[in-house]
């Protein structure tokens, strides 16, 4: 909106503003390194003692899916479908440190043990399914005042939710309560931007996109940095959703430099986490490790 006005800019977890229908375009890739790691870190991964694949413990979480749409679990006041399930996936995908728990959560009802698979499941989206049925408008009113679409009807939006769904598919038929919502949102924001997103900054911005991200995959990043002449693109090679999901030394320390002096990574640059994403560590670990915070 100001770009002569930006001094130093970091862009994390970034959306494609060209093309938003590139949403869960690495949900699938992210949802199979899950299985992978699984059986690299064995001793974390509940789902490793079924002695399979990582190739097969996936097409039987796919197989769960696909019986729980034409067959749910109804237990106790309440029942396991499959958007039940793919929410639950969904928002544990958004870091690794849920990883331990979603593997078990899966192991749990693979057995047919479906109150350990609840309480794990619901410690991780109850609160979140119960604020929807709040019905709070905060979640509709933000994006869809700010939106610039310009579809207001429903068979206007279809063609970007079919492409969504074609997108990934474990996620494509996930989050599109909003943008369904949005086309019989008739109030615009009066501060609308309607801008583009290519522009030239006072000072060069700093993009970050993680390498595993399932809700704002690695290419948007590539594709923002591309708009705004001089940015430079870091690729955080780690999983979860925005760089804080998993720490890095390399990654912290180039975010230091850069508030720091306004120093930018070089072309290509690639940072790796500090630990495996079924393995126990924090950010705060690694800003210690970096020595910008002190040990406890």
């Amino acid at each position: 909106m100001f770009p002569d006005r930006v001094d130093k800019m970091i862009l994390d977890g970034v959306m494609n503003p060209h093309h938003d229908t590139e949403l869960w375009a690495d949900s699938d890739k992210v949802f199979s390194s899950f299985f992978q790691q699984c059986l690299k870190t064995p001793e974390q991964c509940a789902l490793a003692s079924r002695n399979q694949t990582a190739e097969q413990l996936e097409e039987s979480i796919y197989q769960l899916l696909d019986d729980l749409k034409r067959e749910p679990i109804v237990y106790e006041h309440s029942i396991i479908d499959h958007s039940y399930m793919k929410t639950y996936i969904r928002f544990a995908l958004y870091g690794p440190s849920s990883y331990p728990s979603l593997a078990a959560a899966f192991n749990f009802i693979l057995n047919g043990n479906v109150t350990g698979f609840k309480e794990l499941a619901d410690a991780r989206v109850g609160s979140l399914l119960a604020a929807g049925m709040a019905g709070d408008d905060a979640a509709f009113a933000i994006p869809c005042a700010d939106k610039k679409t310009g579809k207001h009807a429903l068979d206007e939006i279809m063609p970007d939710i079919n492409t969504l769904s074609q997108t990934s598919k474990l996620l494509g038929e996930v989050g599109n309560a909003i943008a369904m919502t949005c086309t019989q949102w008739k109030f615009d924001a009066k501060e609308r931007y309607e801008g583009n997103f290519e522009s030239k900054t006072k000072n060069p911005i700093m993009v970050i996109g993680n390498t595993y991200d399932s809700a704002t995959p690695l290419r948007s990043a590539q594709n923002i940095s591309a708009s705004f002449e001089g940015s430079v693109l870091l690729e955080h090679g780690g999983w979860g959703h925005a760089t804080l999901a998993h720490g890095s030394s390399c990654t912290s320390s180039i975010i230091r430099d850069y508030w720091t002096n306004g120093t930018l990574p070089a072309v290509g640059t690639k940072c790796e986490p500090d630990y495996p994403p079924f393995e126990s560590g924090s950010l705060e670990d690694v800003l210690v490790n970096i020595g910008f915070l002190d040990k406890k």
